[in-house]
């Protein structure tokens, strides 16, 4: 469960100044064309990526200049399939229902070769993209409406449950497809603040980067304004 008024983060490489809201959601349906191959992707079909702390988005942009960052808050609890790691169970039932997919999880996470980056064509991602075919047929008719799960930039042999929690991931694809503009269902789920600029310098000074953090969430959260 994606509990409402939980804090998640959207980021952007800086392109340009001024940019808004808008520009920190997801791909615009009359843009569609652009989208790519990606983990959890699938080519042409607009998805919402958010991340559970500003840390991580910067490391899934692999920035190397400014990026752009909103904070995004749910207006409203609701159910993603937990593909996480260090998943929160409650009864033995749970922890069944974990391990029997955990081989799925595995392939799901399989570290993208360097070189492979940037093509065409990238194995790792076949599986991931098969997973979320299934997700977007099954929002139709239940109530799950994404995934979320462990970054994979994160891997390490120093992984823990706590530091785990500041790096997952949630792919939210659209629901209600339309010609031009963005998800009613999905803009209406989220509230989210006007982007701010963060220099990777402010990131390496841990108390600046504290502060770039604690202004952003402290910033008033809007709708996203409908074309």
């Amino acid at each position: 469960i994606i509990e409402k008024d939980s804090l998640w983060y959207r980021g952007r490489g800086y392109k340009r100044q001024n940019m808004e809201m808008k520009d920190l959601f997801h791909v615009p349906f009359e843009k569609r064309g652009k989208i790519g191959v990606n983990r959890y992707s699938v080519i042409g079909y607009p998805c919402l990526y958010l991340a559970s702390s500003m840390n991580c988005c910067i490391k899934e942009n692999h920035c190397t200049t400014p990026i752009c960052i909103s904070a995004f808050k749910p207006t409203s609890e609701f159910i993603v399939y937990d593909f996480t790691f260090f998943p929160h169970v409650k009864s033995m039932t749970e922890m069944w229902s974990h391990l029997y997919i955990y081989p799925i999880k595995i392939a799901c996470s399989i570290l993208v070769q360097d070189g492979d980056r940037g093509n065409c064509f990238i194995p790792e991602y076949i599986i991931p993209e098969y997973v979320l075919h299934g997700t977007i047929r099954q929002t139709k008719v239940s109530k799950p409406l994404g995934i979320a799960y462990t970054s994979t930039v994160f891997f390490s042999k120093s992984v823990t449950k706590e530091s785990a929690r500041e790096h997952i991931n949630l792919a939210i694809p659209a629901i209600q497809i339309r010609s031009k503009g963005f998800c009613k269902s999905l803009s209406k789920l989220f509230s989210l603040t006007k982007p701010i600029i963060l220099h990777l310098s402010d990131c390496i000074n841990e108390s600046m980067f504290k502060v770039q953090k604690d202004e952003l969430n402290d910033m008033t959260f809007n709708e996203l304004e409908e074309e």
